[in-house]
């Protein structure tokens, strides 16, 4: 899973299996850094969750949950009131999470091909750093709002939906299909069906 899966999922994850099954232990993996179709045909990785459109023939998913995109903050930040304008938000200093092939990747591509300009100040490469930067920042992610809505009490942010129309990305949970009838990965994928999915 992406740096967001592990914010948005892990900690209530984690309480869940502390009571239904102490003995159980996770571990994650990022898509970048192993082949996702070997490992998973192989049995080393069990379950993908996100935007992997690459995962296809010999495998099986399922939605879990839709992303709409918002503009995340600080609070007291001059875009922090119901709403903002396009020509606001284009005016505003950008952090930008450069995730090409990703869904968030798609929603950057989409504002680029609707000639939506923004001012970008920092790049950074996952999103494991942006509370701490918007907290310190007057600088503006446009971000997933499950991610937003994880960030914003821990760092004191607000978020507004996006002025701009972006796609919704669909997160699915992928298995390869010779573990469809396994206990085990079935037992986890309710688990994170029941638990998370829309």
């Amino acid at each position: 899973m992406t740096d967001i899966g592990e914010i948005y999922v892990l900690p209530q994850l984690s309480e869940l299996l502390d009571r239904a099954a102490p003995g159980v232990s996770i571990s994650t993996v990022r898509n970048a850094g192993v082949n996702l179709r070997d490992e998973m045909e192989a049995g080393r990785v069990d379950l993908a969750l996100g935007w992997l459109p690459d995962l296809k023939a010999g495998f099986m998913q399922r939605r879990m949950i839709r992303h709409k995109y918002v503009c995340l903050f600080r609070k007291g930040h001059p875009l922090d009131k119901a709403s903002i304008t396009q020509d606001e938000f284009c005016a505003a200093k950008h952090v930008v999470v450069v995730s090409a092939g990703s869904g968030h990747g798609v929603a950057d591509e989409t504002m680029e091909r609707s000639g939506v300009e923004r001012n970008i100040k920092l790049e950074v490469p996952h999103f494991v750093a942006v509370g701490h930067i918007l907290r310190e920042t007057e600088l503006v992610a446009t971000v997933p709002e499950r991610f937003a809505e994880r960030c914003a009490e821990p760092f004191g942010l607000s978020f507004v939906p996006a002025p701009i129309p972006l796609p919704e990305i669909a997160i699915n949970l992928f298995w390869h299909t010779k573990y469809h009838r396994d206990p085990g990965n079935l037992w986890l994928r309710e688990l994170l069906f029941e638990t998370f999915s829309e």
